[in-house]
């Protein structure tokens, strides 16, 4: 899993003086740190993914640790909790409440 995210340099300028977030990627955000690798703007090249995926199929230990992780979240989430929670925690994001 590599989060990819290009929008334009304008577009790119006004949100990320907006939004107050170290990550994109809802995994990443749940976690609280980098899980899978998030590739923005000039990074999010083809050359830039084909590294990131590279390291996947190279590095075993990386593969594993990131499945580790994300298997982490899923647990932490639980089957019947997780769409409420990340309802939430979109909500909280745009600075609203999800409760209506």
């Amino acid at each position: 899993m590599v989060i990819v995210y290009r929008v334009a340099a304008l577009t790119y300028a006004i949100v990320s003086r907006l939004l107050k977030i170290d990550h994109i990627g809802l995994c990443n955000i749940v976690a609280g740190e980098r899980v899978v690798p998030e590739l923005l703007q000039k990074d999010a090249s083809p050359r830039g993914i084909a590294a990131e995926i590279s390291r996947f199929l190279d590095d075993e230990a990386y593969y594993e640790a990131t499945r580790n992780k994300l298997r982490a979240i899923r647990d932490q989430l639980g089957e019947e909790k997780i769409d409420m929670e990340l309802d939430d925690l979109v909500f909280e994001m745009l600075g609203k409440t999800g409760k209506t």
